[in-house]
């Protein structure tokens, strides 16, 4: 058992040592390999012919390469809502699709509203289905296109998937081994299953992210605006309507009305009666007190006579 475990360290050392110089050879750029092939010497490379197997290999190259292309467009239309359908339709049918759409009203009445989307279309494609999108608008005012090379990316993602394909088989071979032997340890059947586990998931990691690679190289991303074009004011303001006078007096006549005659709704329904709940005690103390004065006895007043004595 001691000899299997040394053999899989020295195994893994092995693939690591592999996939380090697959991920170098991966990553060494076309001016440097241009450099490598001539050893530095332009004249070298000016003198030297390009055979028809160069050329091949070179074609190869290019065709090979992974490239993730993007671009962007905004549009001017005076119907966006419509320019909106239309793009959707020659999207479908150029194989893509639509990812995602916002169309946003404006508050001016008969203008199209904002529309943001993002659509996925064929790479290979790119360039007709950017040129047929363009020629449904009115106007073009940007346009971007951007590419990103991710060949040394994905060649490290395969090499490493690789390596990581062998040493689960080596693994899945000890683990067979440990459960054949009858002597063999649950520590070690467990660090070997462990070990099986976490290579799985390396392995599901890159693949993941190996299907991600795969969907932008295939499927180009191309962001969308679309703006309505502004609505124009007139030149010459409209003339003198006095029918339209007339009805906006009338309708200002029978408003002050209708506001005259809620108030006086109000102050009969409900101010009145207010009133009068409080005026009614306050009458009847005023008749109480008035009667009670006229019913006491007033003193006479004194003469003027006694007053002399």
């Amino acid at each position: 058992m001691k000899r299997s475990i040394v053999i899989l360290i020295v195994l893994a050392l092995l693939l690591s040592a592999c996939s380090r110089d697959t991920a170098e050879s991966a990553a060494i750029a076309p001016g440097e390999m241009s450099d490598m092939d001539t050893g530095g010497d332009d004249s070298f490379a000016a003198e030297a012919p390009a055979t028809d197997g160069a050329v091949a290999f070179q074609r190869d190259a290019l065709e090979n390469r992974k490239i993730i292309q993007e671009a962007f467009l905004e549009l001017t239309d005076v119907d966006t809502e419509g320019l909106f359908n239309r793009i959707t339709t020659l999207v479908e049918r150029s194989g893509g699709f639509v990812s995602s759409a916002e169309l946003t009203r404006s508050g001016d009445e008969g203008r199209g509203p904002f529309v943001n989307m993002t659509v996925r279309v064929p790479a290979a494609d790119m360039s007709s289905t950017l040129s047929a999108i363009e020629g449904l608008a009115d106007e073009v005012t940007t346009k971007r296109i951007g590419s990103q090379d991710v060949t040394e990316a994905y060649a490290d993602i395969e090499a490493q998937l690789r390596n990581l394909t062998i040493l689960e088989e080596e693994l899945l071979v000890i683990l067979t081994e440990i459960r054949e032997k009858s002597t063999s340890e649950a520590n070690e059947l467990l660090n070997v299953f462990q070990r099986v586990r976490e290579v799985r998931d390396e392995i599901e990691y890159l693949e993941g992210r190996q299907r991600l690679y795969d969907d932008l190289i295939d499927l180009a991303t191309v962001d969308i605006t679309l703006f309505p074009e502004p609505t124009e004011s007139p030149i010459v303001d409209e003339g003198w309507a006095p029918g339209e006078v007339v009805r906006d007096a009338l309708r200002a006549a029978v408003d002050a009305f209708q506001a005259i005659a809620d108030g006086l709704i109000w102050v009969g329904l409900g101010v009145l009666p207010v009133l009068l709940v409080i005026a009614i005690p306050l009458l009847g103390v005023v008749w109480f007190w008035r009667r009670r004065r006229k019913s006491d006895p007033q003193e006479p007043a004194p003469t003027p006579a006694a007053t002399e004595e």
